[in-house]
């Protein structure tokens, strides 16, 4: 919607779209894009990680999460035509959606002329993997996940302090009859 400006309206009320990638905000990520050859025709594909939640506003958070919240989006997002096919999945490739992972997006670009190889229904609106790229796909979708992992976990790591010399410290801590006592 927001490439094309288009609007769509409902009761009159304006629809606003919601961005997977969260390409407006400026912490998201881009991994390095791939251009797979699958039956000798080009698939674009664009791996992001999606920025920590300390990154973001409370409003922010919660829009980005979208309507099925944070977990649920993660995964390969298959696009044919500029018209989004299949949203948030990990193709079948033996992936769960886990909460450290939350923040993996991918985004693949299909051509129209490869709808038999993606076995896309009449309806267009599911697809399923080419045998052809599924290694490929597994190690894009590998990649991202630890990439989102690390932005994840960062934030929850906890840093301790290291130092050479115990005079460093101006607490010291001591146990006498049971009872812990700190000392200047």
């Amino acid at each position: 919607m927001e490439a094309r400006k288009l609007q769509i309206r409902v009761n009159h009320t304006c629809l606003v779209p919601w961005d997977p990638f969260l390409r407006s905000h400026g912490k998201t990520q881009l991994l390095v894009p791939e251009s797979l050859s699958c039956d000798g025709v080009k698939v674009d594909v664009q791996p992001y990680v999606l920025p920590h939640h300390s990154h973001m506003s409370q409003k922010e958070h919660t829009e980005a999460g979208g309507p099925a919240g944070w977990n649920d989006p993660q995964g390969f997002y298959v696009y044919r035509g500029n018209r989004l096919i299949q949203p948030g999945s990990w193709m079948k490739l033996g992936l769960r959606k886990e909460e450290h992972c939350k923040l993996a997006r991918v985004a693949v670009d299909i051509p129209n002329s490869l709808d038999h190889l993606w076995q896309l229904n009449v309806m267009k609106s599911q697809a399923s993997l080419p045998d052809e790229i599924r290694p490929d796909m597994r190690r894009i979708a590998r990649a991202v996940r630890s990439r989102a992992s690390e932005v994840y976990r960062h934030r929850g790591s906890v840093i301790t302090r290291s130092s050479s010399c115990a005079d460093d410290f101006v607490w010291m801590r001591k146990k006498k009859r049971g009872c812990v006592l700190y000392q200047i």
